[in-house]
């Protein structure tokens, strides 16, 4: 089958679409896990220091309520962690190629049909990186925001 101009662009960009689409589902998980890590640090640190306060001995905090919190505090601690997990730094494909590929590309002895294949083998290995890193921040998210 030859490629016409239209049917080879069409092809790129639909590629294309879909590996920064999964880039940017990636980027939108860390925003997610960041934004849950905030807000855990911030409850975790109220937490543990009433817990403290309430051990310490002082009367304003009861003991059961200070166990309570120290326990709350726990729950927290456990959830940043898995936050942390999810932000963690990973190898990851953006999309396009470099330029050693383009002018592997515009050299006249490669055809349209070898360009366009190297150029979707290389992607799905890429686009295998990148839904593995997904699976693997999605799940550690998962666990962040469990309530049980």
């Amino acid at each position: 089958m030859d490629l016409d101009k239209d049917d080879f662009r069409s092809a790129i960009d639909d590629a294309r679409a879909r590996h920064a689409a999964l880039v940017a589902l990636i980027f939108h998980t860390d925003g997610q896990a960041m934004s849950l890590l905030r807000l855990y640090v911030t409850l975790g640190i109220a937490a543990a220091s009433g817990a403290v306060s309430g051990l310490s001995g002082t009367t304003f905090v009861s003991h059961p309520l200070a166990w309570a919190l120290g326990a709350a505090t726990l729950a927290l601690l456990i959830g940043c962690a898995f936050c942390l997990r999810a932000l963690q730094s990973s190898t990851m494909s953006l999309p396009g190629r470099t330029p050693d590929f383009w002018l592997w590309a515009m050299d006249e002895r490669i055809d349209r049909r070898a360009v366009l294949t190297a150029y979707l083998e290389k992607l799905a290995e890429r686009r295998q990186l990148n839904a593995n890193l997904n699976i693997a921040t999605a799940a550690a998210l998962k666990w962040a925001k469990r309530r049980r």
